[in-house]
């Protein structure tokens, strides 16, 4: 979050939600993980519970780009600043070997 406000021409969720509510930063941050694992549950329950006219594989790749927004931006905008954690991640998917 510090980063964002550094680079000054974006307003981060954690500003409009403490902005919003009248909060500190640490109540907003804690309060966006848990409106993030209520709509994990909504996901996973409609995911079992979908209707037969839609199709699993299209649902599975919406349960994939909200898991792989998750772990670019949970704890630390990791796409702008793909040099960090990201870097690590992606080394060890897709070229680090892997004993089966």
């Amino acid at each position: 979050m510090q980063f964002e406000q550094e680079r000054g021409h974006v307003v981060s969720s954690v500003e409009v939600y403490t902005n919003q509510h009248g909060v500190s930063t640490e109540e907003a941050v804690d309060a966006l993980n848990e409106m993030v694992e209520e709509d994990w549950k909504d996901i996973n329950e409609d995911c079992l519970n979908s209707p037969n006219f839609i199709s699993k594989d299209v649902l599975s790749m919406f349960v994939g780009l909200a898991r792989v927004m998750e772990v670019l931006y949970k704890d630390f905008n990791s796409y702008t600043v793909s040099n960090t954690v990201i870097k690590d991640m992606m080394t060890a998917l897709l070229v680090t070997a892997m004993d089966i």
